[in-house]
């Protein structure tokens, strides 16, 4: 007498429980997407820059000897779109201007080359995704908008400083690292 070997349905070999799974796994996180964008860090780096625009303005404005009658300057320091508030007689005393005083402590990451750091990122994802141009032109523009924002941090510190130094010397062809890097020590420094 033969033995007739019975085969198990298909629905109870384990490979395809872990088939479905992952399928369905991967249909419900396709439309959500992990990767956070850098476009808030962009709008706080250019926000900084321009507050730092206007507070040399006024500082140079300043150390000219000239004076800011009838500029709107707001309760931050900001300089207004310059429209005359009031107009000043010679009688009237003129309030002195605030001193205004660039930030105690550099960022290091102003000291970067944007040009020669881009050109190092550029040749690296050509290197790592030969044939991906999307992927290079992703790691370009990530590490474009952390580069941004790496050096629109306003340091108040001599920690903060060595932090940014740190990050940029564990990581100085990786702006995207470097920044989390900083994130990360800053949430640790401020527990």
């Amino acid at each position: 007498m033969t033995k007739v070997k019975v085969k198990k349905p298909l629905y109870k070999k384990w490979w395809v429980w872990v088939l479905a799974i992952f399928f369905i796994g991967a249909v419900a996180n396709s439309g959500e997407t992990e990767t956070e964008t850098a476009e808030p860090f962009v709008d706080e780096a250019k926000e900084s820059r321009e507050k730092l625009e206007q507070l040399r303005e006024v500082d140079a404005v300043i150390e000219d000897g000239e004076e800011l009658v009838g500029t709107d300057v707001n309760e931050d320091g900001q300089v207004g779109d310059g429209e005359a508030t009031e107009e000043v007689s010679a009688e009237e005393p003129v309030a002195e201007p605030a001193e205004v005083t660039a930030p105690a402590f550099e960022n290091p990451a102003t000291k970067i080359n944007k040009d020669e750091f881009m050109a190092n990122v550029k040749k690296q994802a050509e290197t790592d995704f030969p044939d991906d141009y999307m992927t290079q032109d992703f790691v370009v523009e990530e590490q474009d908008s952390a580069y941004e924002a790496m050096v629109a941090i306003v340091p108040t510190s001599d920690a903060e400083v060595r932090i940014i130094e740190n990050a940029i010397a564990d990581f100085p062809n990786d702006m995207m690292t470097a920044k989390f890097v900083y994130d990360e020590q800053m949430k640790a420094m401020n527990n």
